[in-house]
């Protein structure tokens, strides 16, 4: 897998939070596999959802 830094990909901007995604489902070897990057902004009220098959990794970083 090649090196992409965190600016890359297309970002979607929605009401809540926006996301880019870095790698895309057919960029991985292995079936369902996904890199993106969510930002949420402060202060923002999330829905609950879930996934059947994937495993989400956070991390957190706070920004005064």
């Amino acid at each position: 897998m090649k090196y992409k830094p965190s600016s890359a990909g297309q970002e979607i901007v929605k009401k809540d939070y926006s996301k880019r995604i870095i790698f895309s489902f057919d960029e991985f070897k292995e079936k369902g596999h996904l890199l993106q990057v969510v930002t949420i902004p402060a202060h923002t009220k999330q829905r609950m959802h879930f996934h059947h098959t994937q495993t989400e990794v956070f991390y957190i970083r706070y920004i005064a």
